[in-house]
């Protein structure tokens, strides 16, 4: 779940976990932004489809 934003429009420090449903709800909130979360869950399925090895981020 997403924590709501403080006074100054940023969220808590932490790290949160969220559905991409949720994600796109909270931050698809401009047609811009719209198209950069379609452009990346495009990314990540390609990514997911791909040879390329799970283990890149360590």
């Amino acid at each position: 779940m997403i924590p709501e934003f403080d006074e100054n429009g940023n969220l808590p420090p932490g790290v949160y976990w969220a559905e991409w449903e949720e994600f796109k709800d909270r931050f698809g909130i401009t047609p811009l932004r719209t198209r950069m979360i379609d452009g990346l869950q495009m990314a990540f399925l390609a990514a997911k489809g791909s040879r390329m090895p799970n283990n890149l981020h360590q």
